[in-house]
């Protein structure tokens, strides 16, 4: 019986990623339409992107403040 050290019916190649591009996309406030920071991403070539959406420290102040309102969090 052949050890499975010897035994290797198939070799793994690192195959190069291609069209692969890093885009840095600006985090806008939903609320106030403000830039509130950087994303950044990895992309095919020529692949639509939409924007990124945070809520800003304003905005998740009074996200916070309505969880703890409603008792710790909101239940559907």
């Amino acid at each position: 019986m052949e050890d499975k050290e010897e035994c290797s019916d198939t070799d793994t190649v690192p195959i190069p990623v291609l069209d692969v591009e890093r885009k840095t996309l600006p985090m806008f406030c939903p609320w106030y339409d403000i830039i509130v920071g950087v994303a950044k991403i990895e992309v095919l070539r020529f692949e639509e992107i939409s924007p990124a959406y945070k809520a800003c420290r304003k905005c998740q102040d009074f996200i916070n403040e309505g969880k703890s309102f409603l008792g710790g969090g909101m239940s559907a």
